[in-house]
């Protein structure tokens, strides 16, 4: 896209020239990654995988009205917190 720079010089610079949709978009994925790698490392190299699944219901918002006046800031993080790649993928075309 911009001649020989790698991947990263190229997403940089299209986060920084990027509206605020594309800014969400990566922003997005990053925490998809980064939560996903995360319950990977918990499943494969700590053999805890009910940790991972506990962490990714700190992000969500509950079903119960006691749990989300302990729990707040799900109000804001559920929206970038997905499940699944297509999960994350229909969210992401719906969102462009």
């Amino acid at each position: 896209m911009y001649g020989n720079t790698s991947i990263w010089a190229d997403i940089r610079n299209e986060f920084r020239r990027g509206n605020v949709i594309t800014r969400l978009i990566f922003i997005n994925i990053a925490v998809f990654l980064l939560i996903n790698l995360s319950a990977l490392l918990f499943k494969v190299f700590i053999g805890m995988p009910e940790v991972s699944a506990a962490i990714l219901s700190q992000f969500m918002v509950p079903a119960d009205v006691m749990k989300l006046a302990n729990r707040p800031w799900t109000l804001l993080t559920h929206m970038f917190a997905h499940q699944g790649l297509l999960h994350i993928l229909f969210n992401m075309l719906w969102l462009y």
